[in-house]
């Protein structure tokens, strides 16, 4: 049996999310199940569930039970119909649901769509010695016509430096899309192009000019760095360590300037960053008060 997750609109599921979850597979002669608005034979179909698709199930003493799938779907079935899953495959290696948190994420896009699958490591503390241990492991896959033609594959993210795995923002492009790894002290912005094309930056949560040219990412890792990139054409401006580490940004008509504080001796100071020297170089004029009234808010960041 080839157990399959269908992806229809953008959304994030996780077993702990759920509460008292289980994972299950339809368990029908046909083929398929149907999934019920409310919990009885003669009640409207919102959607079929196909054989090897994996979905959410919530067991009651009732013969009908609340189901999720993984594209948000809710709906009722009957439980004759559901066959319980206790471990989740990947790439041959078997993950168990007592020792593991499975996430899913998917996002549809014009033309194609991308899952992002992050299993999480329960017992990281107990089986640190263990041959496969990981902390957390996660998959980036980009579908056209149901057919995979990329992955990005990291086989262990490690929570330091803040969060830990691929995450996907609210905010995204036509052209586009943007997700940012977290973890290892090497933060990632990654993009995904309309083929399907993945290419990493280091960088971490970014904003958009306003003249929509760059994308801004200063690094987020224990080294102070800055990541530019070309809006339009998705190519790399620049990206390179910086002897400040960036605290807040400022817009002041159409330059951009940064509060940072110096790696070394924590000096601060007020930094403007250059497009054409691609540099972040100290600015002439120093009033830390008169930039904070045009201090940048609008970052985009990890969805929740």
């Amino acid at each position: 049996m080839r157990y399959i997750l269908l992806v229809y609109i953008t959304t994030s599921i996780s077993l702990t999310a759920f509460s008292q979850t289980k994972l299950g597979i339809i368990n029908d002669p046909d083929g398929y199940t149907n999934l019920r608005n409310i919990p009885s034979n003669k009640s409207e179909i919102v959607a079929k569930i196909i054989e090897g698709e994996f979905f959410y199930f919530r067991p009651t003493q009732d013969n009908w039970w609340f189901i999720k799938r993984c594209d948000g779907t809710e709906g009722y079935m009957h439980k004759s119909r559901i066959k319980e899953i206790d471990n989740y495959s990947k790439d041959g290696k078997v993950y168990p649901l007592k020792d593991y948190e499975i996430d899913f994420e998917t996002i549809n896009k014009k033309g194609y769509y991308i899952r992002i699958t992050k299993i999480d490591n329960l017992n990281y503390d107990k089986y640190s010695n263990g041959n496969d241990w990981f902390y957390s492991r996660n998959w980036i896959e980009v579908f056209k016509d149901f057919k995979e033609v990329n992955e990005l594959y990291f086989s262990n993210i490690e929570s330091v430096g803040g969060d830990a795995g691929v995450y996907h923002t609210e905010y995204q492009l036509k052209d586009k899309t943007i997700l940012l790894k977290f973890g290892d002290y090497e933060g990632l912005l990654m993009i995904v192009d309309l083929n399907g094309n993945i290419t990493k930056h280091l960088g971490g949560d970014f904003f958009i000019t306003n003249d929509q040219k760059y994308i801004i990412s200063p690094w987020h890792s224990d080294l102070p760095g800055l990541s530019v990139i070309d809006n339009n054409t998705n190519e790399l401006l620049f990206e390179k360590e910086t002897e400040y580490y960036f605290h807040e940004w400022y817009l002041v008509d159409s330059s951009y300037y940064i509060y940072g504080e110096h790696v070394s001796n924590d000096s601060k100071k007020i930094l403007v960053l250059d497009f054409e020297k691609k540099e972040v170089e100290i600015n002439n004029y120093q009033n830390l008060e008169y930039y904070k009234k045009y201090q940048i808010s609008d970052w985009i960041r990890k969805k929740k």
